[in-house]
């Protein structure tokens, strides 16, 4: 211990930087899990994490702003960045299977396809 009694607590580093900053983190991690995940799922996954990501890297970079924190104020840009990203992309991939499919069902060879697919069903 040093002279006077004075001891430095662990884990506290001098100059806190505040609270931490966790919504910065999920942003990002939301982020690049809905831009991964938008193929897949059809876009589904890249809309609904894409926003979750873009509402939390918001929240993130208004800690920064704030002064609450400084900790991971690109991590909550890079947040905001991916949810966008994976938000559009999530879109667009929806977009373009709901035109798809409203114009597969509009063909009249595919409609004249599933009425004769119906009609084997129906014979014995």
């Amino acid at each position: 211990m040093p002279p006077g009694g004075w001891q430095q607590q662990v884990g506290h580093p001098t100059g806190s930087a505040g609270e931490g900053n966790t919504p910065a983190i999920v942003a990002l991690v939301l982020g690049i899990v809905g831009i991964l995940g938008a193929i897949p799922t059809a876009g589904v996954l890249g809309v609904l994490l894409g926003i979750a990501a873009i509402v939390l890297g918001v929240k993130g970079r208004r800690r920064v702003s704030r002064g609450r924190t400084r900790q991971h104020g690109g991590i909550a840009m890079g947040g905001l960045i991916t949810g966008i990203i994976a938000t559009v992309i999530g879109a667009v991939i929806l977009a373009l299977l709901v035109i798809g499919i409203a114009f597969l069902s509009s063909s009249p060879d595919i409609q004249r396809e599933i009425e004769r697919q119906q009609r084997q069903l129906q014979e014995p």
